[in-house]
């Protein structure tokens, strides 16, 4: 049963992404192939479609403080989560966390492992306030649509420099396809 629904939604999608590949029409496809993939996600029996592989780790940085100009060694935690199918080795999603210094997130999404969307987001450690957030939208390695929200000036007292989602995202994708090949 579950593989024919993803045999009609593969189906369904390869439709649309025929019909979508540029403007607004594609970036409503894409949202679409992430809600599908979402969905599969929280199905319990995903595992005949999505397999995870997920990493925990305890993370040591020196940062730089803004203010002082002093660098500060902060401790924390950090987990990255793969979603592929090990029988073709395609990657479907890839989600980064660390809390060093507030709660930073990634969320990479790809089809046939070329990357769709990028997804970065800063939240306060104390009360989850988002800070900032930014959204890429690619189509064969261009970016079509950028959505941002937050400044990064509130964000910039933790990170240098706005991270590269681009080249995260494939440095990603080649850690989880070499993980993948491993098993």
């Amino acid at each position: 049963m579950i593989n024919k629904l993803l045999f009609f939604a593969v189906v369904f999608f390869q439709i649309a992404a025929s019909n979508a590949q540029s403007g607004e029409n594609y970036v409503r496809f894409i949202d679409r192939y992430k809600g599908l993939i979402d969905t599969i996600l929280l199905m319990e029996s995903r595992e005949e479609l999505i397999l995870e592989q997920h990493q925990e780790s305890v993370v040591k940085q020196a940062i730089k403080n803004k203010d002082t100009g002093q660098e500060v060694e902060v401790h924390g935690g950090s987990s990255l989560s793969f979603y592929f199918n090990p029988d073709c080795k395609v990657v479907y999603k890839i989600s980064y966390h660390d809390n060093l210094s507030g709660n930073f997130y990634l969320n990479f999404l790809y089809k046939k492992n070329k990357l769709l969307l990028a997804e970065a987001s800063f939240r306060e450690d104390s009360t989850g306030e988002l800070l900032y957030s930014r959204l890429h939208y690619y189509n064969n390695k261009r970016l079509v649509k950028s959505v941002t929200s937050g400044e990064w000036e509130n964000v910039n007292r933790h990170f240098q420099k706005a991270p590269d989602l681009y080249t995260l995202a494939y440095s990603y994708l080649k850690l989880a396809i070499g993980e993948i090949v491993r098993q």
